[in-house]
């Protein structure tokens, strides 16, 4: 089935757009660290400057590859297998965090509007996670153009809100917070860790990218369109809220998410801050519906290719690939449980896993257009080239950092627990990708190694 641009912006651009919940609130809790509150419109910059560099360079991904294997069939191809099973790994690490990390937020919202299920936080979620499990095995799709009016709903929401708060604010005593200038390193230091913090926002940028076959021909630019776009709008959303929670001092020593707190200090009625969270939990629900299929897919994917058990490959009578679906459901459940629903926690979690498969992605894009160089002849094309390699590095350079600056000062914090998961499954997949006709992968197949095979189908089942 192909979609329209307006269409295919709301089911593929629900998760960078749902972003918009959860970022504003890392980028206030670091800056809250180094009590540095007032350089929250300096952050949001930062982290539009980094979403929009990465929305540039992955459509030129999506030009070069319009298919549904995104990062990590790009990574298969161009750099070996090897950097492939990593990429795999890790954007599989970043759907399951962000499935917790969307259900975590949905549970914000309703305990600031409730404050009483604070308590049930961790229940909640769970059921949530549940609903949303349900809800994908009966194959009860979404309405496109329900999705469609969500989507563009959060936008005018924003945007009016920011109209208001904006014009209201002329009259109010409250000034803004003010930027106190860096004097030590530790300040700059938690500048960085709110730029990546913030960066977050890009997730849900390779499910954009590998969207392409769901678009009409020619794929690779109407995709590349739709990414450009979501992109864009997810970013001014995104700047818009942290204007207005530095207009109206939000610190973030208060419980609930930051675009509540704006809305009911810009509007003052309680009405009006409910209408604005049904949209924003529609949002998460929309977010989380499609990262269950992406999950769903990546994971058959992998299967055929025999990286995972061949049976997460098996659709059930409604043609859903039940495995993969029950496997993220499971896994989020858990981690979600973990966590306590504290979504600071899950956040330093899942930006490790997004932010290796967007260097690995880079790097093969570079390496990719170097082989295009060789070939071309016309100056032109040799112009166009060179200005896409230089995009690819300069991506590839700042997601690096994002990640360096994410692993060492939240390594602590959570982002140890990414590291490990990723590492763990790619010692326990087999770089050949070779898989026993029956049972999981073990990666060897001659008899001699048989005791062993038997050990890795034990850690499998």
């Amino acid at each position: 089935m192909t979609l329209r641009t307006r269409l295919a912006l709301p089911v593929f651009g629900a998760g960078i757009l749902s972003a918009v919940l959860y970022a504003p609130d890392a980028v206030v809790d670091a800056l809250r660290r180094g009590s540095q509150q007032g350089a929250i419109p300096f952050m949001a910059v930062g982290v539009v400057l980094i979403m929009l560099l990465l929305g540039f360079a992955y459509r030129s991904n999506v030009h070069a590859r319009p298919d549904s294997l995104g990062d990590y069939g790009l990574v298969r191809d161009v750099l070996g297998r090897k950097s492939g099973v990593v990429t795999g790994a890790s954007v599989l690490v970043d759907y399951l965090f962000t499935v917790a990390v969307s259900v975590a937020a949905l549970t914000q919202l309703v305990a600031f509007l409730i404050p009483q299920l604070q308590v049930w936080d961790v229940p909640l979620s769970v059921g949530i996670v549940g609903i949303v499990t349900v809800v994908a095995l009966r194959v009860i799709r979404e309405r496109a153009r329900i999705i469609l009016g969500v989507w563009f709903g959060f936008l005018l929401v924003v945007a009016i809100m920011f109209v208001v708060g904006v014009t209201s604010h002329g009259a109010d005593t409250t000034s803004p917070i003010a930027a106190n200038a860096p004097q030590t390193w530790s300040i700059w230091f938690s500048y960085a860790g709110a730029i990546a913090s913030g960066a977050v926002m890009v997730t849900g940028i390779e499910h954009l990218a590998a969207s392409a076959p769901n678009h009409a021909k020619p794929r690779g630019i109407r995709a590349g369109r739709t990414l450009i776009i979501a992109v864009t709008a997810s970013a001014m959303a995104f700047f818009l809220v942290a204007i207005l929670a530095w207009m109206y001092r939000i610190t973030g020593w208060s419980k609930g998410p930051i675009l509540l707190q704006v809305a009911q200090d810009v509007f003052n009625n309680a009405l009006v801050v409910w209408i604005i969270a049904g949209i924003a939990a529609a949002l998460l629900y929309a977010a989380v519906a499609a990262v269950f299929r992406r999950f769903s897919n990546l994971t058959a994917f992998l299967a055929r290719d025999a990286y995972l058990p061949r049976q997460l490959t098996m659709r059930n009578d409604r043609a859903v690939l039940r495995g993969g679906v029950l496997l993220v459901a499971t896994a989020s459940a858990i981690v979600v449980a973990l966590a306590g629903a504290e979504v600071a926690t899950l956040i330093h979690l899942y930006v490790i896993g997004v932010f290796t498969s967007i260097v690995l992605s880079q790097i093969a894009m570079v390496r990719w257009v170097n082989g295009k160089l060789q070939l071309a002849t016309e100056r032109k094309a040799r112009l166009g080239l060179h200005g896409r390699r230089v995009l690819h590095v300069a991506a590839a350079v700042v997601a690096a950092a994002v990640w360096i600056v994410v692993l060492v000062f939240n390594f602590l914090n959570g982002a140890w627990i990414a590291v490990a998961l990723i590492a763990s499954w790619c010692s326990c997949t087999p770089s050949t990708g070779t898989m026993p006709r029956y049972g999981p992968t073990c990666g060897f197949t001659s008899t001699t190694w048989k005791s062993r095979c038997r050990a890795r189908r034990a850690a499998w089942c």
